[in-house]
């Protein structure tokens, strides 16, 4: 597997839990973003099935209302989104995905497995927005969305879409 993370701090954290679970062999972890796909490496020089992106989603407005746990144990970059644009992350999530499949289609490449689940987490009240976004990779015909799944507060916290080629 591969773990990529844009906070340097986060990767630390994932490193302290790779080493405990003995999983070094497994798992690379490196810092980076879902948007700089074209420098993976899929470890064993298979394809992706399992892709979960948990964005930054709450705007720096919503910083009281978020649980103190979020605030001790998430660092800033992975909170807030950008106030300008808060759905930004997704934008370029299913840009991302656009792009991978549009290389797909003109080379076999090994970026996914023909079935693939990407997860992706989601703020109170945001699913429609999401849907919306991710509409035309949907239209693509090789992605469904697959489920919502609710968090311990039953809000809507994580669109699951599917790819079966």
């Amino acid at each position: 597997g591969k773990g990529i993370d844009l906070s340097q701090e986060a990767l630390g954290v994932a490193t302290e839990n790779q080493e405990k679970l003995q999983l070094d062999k497994e798992v690379e972890l490196s810092i980076g973003s879902f948007s700089e796909w074209k420098s993976w490496k899929p470890l064993g020089g298979v394809g992706f099935d399992i892709i979960v992106c948990n964005p930054p989603y709450s705007s720096l407005h919503e910083k009281r209302r978020l649980s103190m746990t979020s605030k001790l144990y998430e660092p800033s970059l992975a909170l807030y989104a950008d106030t300008s644009d808060p759905l930004r992350a997704y934008r370029q999530l299913a840009s991302t995905i656009l792009e991978i499949e549009e290389l797909e289609s003109q080379i076999k490449s090994t970026i996914f497995k023909d079935e693939v689940y990407f997860i992706i987490e989601i703020g109170a009240g945001q699913l429609e927005s999401v849907l919306k976004i991710f509409q035309q990779v949907v239209n693509l015909g090789t992605w469904k969305y697959h489920t919502v799944k609710e968090d311990h507060n039953n809000f809507q916290r994580a669109l699951i879409l599917r790819r079966l080629v």
